[in-house]
C-alpha cells in the first residue's frame, strides 16, 4: 500500500472516536507487544474493556489532557493521550500516557507528529518537564522515543496480566545545558569515567584493570589540572536540574610531521555519557559543541578513541560521519 503522507491529519479526539480508538488499542497492543508481553495475555484482551476505558477518558473532560487522533482518508490509524503526570511527586510535571499506531503507519512520521502535538499541549499547560514509560524489550519503541529527545531517566517494574515487566522512562522539555567543564562538576565526572572504565574491564581485563580507588583520585587531580591548560578542550553536559549526564575531554595536538591534515587535530580520549541511551541527545550535543570550539582554535579534524567492544558508542560515532582510521590490537607477554 503506498501512504500519502499529506493525508494524514492530526486532530483532537470525539466522543465518536471511541470505538475506532479501542479497536486500534488491541491491534496495537497485540502488534507491538508480540514475543514481549505474554502471548495468552494479548489474545484475551477485551475490546469491550477498552472501549468502556477510552469512553471514560473521552468523557472526563479533563483540561490538563489531550487525546489526539491520526486520521488516514477518514480512517483512525493511531492516537495519543497525555496530560498531567499521574505521580505528583515525580522531578516531571506532564506525561504521554500512550501512543499507539498501526503497525503499517510506523516509521512514516506520524508518531512524531502526535509527540509533537501533545509536546505542544504540555508546554502551553506549563506541564514540563513531561515523561514517556515505554517496554524496556519494546526497542522499536524506545528508538522513537530516543530519536525524538528523550533521555533516560530511570526505570521501573511494571505488573501486565500478573507478570512483571521493566519500563524506561524516558523524559522530554529537560533541556540539556552544555558548559565549560569546572571545578565542580570533576567528582561526577570521575564517577562517570570509573563505571565506562570497569564495563571496559570485562571486555580486555588487562589494558583496562581498574587501578582502584587512587587511581580515581589520580584521574580528579589530573582533570584538575586540565581545567587549567588552554590545550585542552573540557565540556560537560548537565540536566536543568543539575544532574552530570556527561562530559568531553579533548587536546589539541599538531599531526605527525610525515602527515598533513591541514591544521591541528582535537584528541578526544575521554568521552562519557551517564547511560548508553543517551548518546544520540548528550553526545551529539557534547561532540557537536566540542567540534565547535576545536574549528574556532584551527582544529581541522577530531579523533575519538573507543572500545572495539563498545558497540553503542560505535554506533554513534559512525552516525557523526566519523570512520575508523587505525586500530589497537592488544595481548599480554608470556
Amino acid at each position: 500500500m503506498t501512504i500519502n503522507l499529506d493525508r494524514v491529519i492530526i486532530r483532537t479526539s470525539t466522543l465518536s472516536d471511541a470505538n475506532e480508538v479501542a479497536e486500534i488499542h488491541v491491534k496495537s497492543w497485540q502488534q507491538s507487544y508480540r514475543s514481549i508481553i505474554d502471548e495468552h495475555y494479548l489474545q484475551n484482551i477485551s475490546c469491550g474493556d477498552r472501549l468502556e476505558l477510552r469512553n471514560k477518558i473521552l468523557q472526563s473532560n479533563d483540561p490538563n489532557q489531550i487525546h489526539l487522533v491520526a486520521v488516514y482518508d477518514g480512517k483512525i490509524i493511531g492516537f495519543c493521550d497525555a496530560g498531567s503526570a499521574f505521580d505528583s511527586t515525580a522531578n516531571y510535571r506532564g506525561e504521554i500516557y500512550a501512543i499507539y499506531l498501526l503497525e503499517e503507519f510506523k516509521k512514516l512520521s506520524v508518531g512524531q507528529r502526535l509527540l509533537q502535538a501533545a509536546h505542544e499541549f504540555l508546554a502551553q499547560k506549563k506541564l514540563l518537564p513531561y515523561v514517556a514509560w515505554v517496554l524496556k524489550a519494546n526497542h522499536s519503541a524506545c528508538a522513537f522515543y530516543q530519536k525524538n529527545g528523550g533521555i533516560v531517566s530511570g526505570e521501573k517494574i511494571e505488573e501486565i496480566g500478573g507478570k512483571s515487566y521493566t519500563e524506561v522512562a524516558y523524559i522530554f522539555g529537560n533541556s540539556i545545558n552544555i558548559h565549560t567543564s569546572q571545578l565542580s562538576d570533576i567528582s561526577a565526572m570521575v564517577s562517570l569515567s570509573k563505571a565506562k572504565r570497569l564495563s571496559y574491564e570485562k571486555a580486555q581485563p588487562q589494558f583496562w584493570r581498574y587501578a582502584g580507588e587512587e587511581g580515581d583520585k589520580a584521574q580528579g587531580e589530573w582533570f584538575k589540572e586540565l581545567l587549567e591548560d588552554k590545550n585542552y578542550v573540557m565540556l560537560t553536559a548537565e540536566s536543568n536540574t543539575q544532574e552530570i549526564l556527561g562530559f568531553i575531554i579533548g587536546k589539541l595536538m599538531p599531526a605527525p610531521e610525515v602527515y598533513n591534515p591541514g591544521g591541528s587535530t582535537l584528541m578526544i580520549d575521554d568521552f562519557c555519557v551517564k547511560s548508553e541511551n543517551l548518546w544520540q541527545s548528550v553526545g551529539a550535543r557534547l561532540i557537536e559543541e566540542t567540534k565547535a570550539a576545536a574549528k574556532s582554535r584551527g582544529a581541522t579534524q577530531i579523533l575519538v578513541v573507543c572500545g572495539a567492544h563498545d558497540h553503542p558508542k560505535r554506533k554513534f560515532l559512525s552516525e557523526q560521519n566519523l570512520s575508523i582510521a587505525s586500530e589497537w590490537f592488544v595481548g599480554g607477554i608470556v
